[in-house]
């Protein structure tokens, strides 16, 4: 997957609000990767990574920080729980160049069409799996002290599901 990182102070941020989650007694499995907004997501065999990481490294010196602001939330089936971001035409754009860029190498989307730009619904997921009765607490507990954050997207992440690797960053250019 490539994604979207934040600055420091989001990260904590959305973190803050996972922590609020498991301290009312919900089971939230504690990610190793930060908090992100996915862009685009392929199957990739062992060898084609450094392709892969090289065109993201390229995209990350071409594009520099911008603002990003958290304020909404909302449920996916299969129990997801995430924030989502105010529209932008900067992330929509760092999108569509993720995408474009994954795509023209020869990649395919990892999740069809549901992960085209045009229908892809940016989040920043707080939990998953969680069980219907378990997923409506968590909704009313999000909004019963939800607070929109803000802070910037400064780097670019690369994350391979399953491997157990951590995420490698990119930092956008200054």
């Amino acid at each position: 997957m490539v994604c979207a990182g934040f600055d420091p102070h989001l990260d904590a941020a959305v973190l803050r609000q996972a922590t609020a989650l498991r301290e009312a007694g919900l089971r939230i499995a504690v990610s190793r990767h930060p908090p992100h907004l996915t862009l685009g997501a392929v199957t990739v065999a062992t060898p084609d990574l450094e392709q892969v990481r090289a065109l993201v490294a390229g995209l990350a010196q071409r594009q520099r920080p911008f603002g990003v602001r958290l304020d909404h939330f909302g449920a996916f089936p299969g129990g997801v729980l995430w924030l989502g971001p105010q529209p932008s035409a900067a992330l929509s754009a760092l999108q569509f160049a993720v995408d474009g860029g994954l795509q023209e190498a020869g990649h395919a989307r990892a999740f069809g069409a549901q992960s085209d730009p045009a229908q892809w619904v940016a989040h920043c997921t707080l939990a998953r799996r969680l069980a219907p009765n378990a997923l409506g607490r968590a909704v009313a507990l999000v909004a019963e002290g939800f607070r929109p954050a803000a802070g910037r997207v400064e780097r670019l992440l690369i994350i391979r599901l399953g491997s157990g690797a951590a995420a490698e960053v990119l930092p956008l250019h200054r």
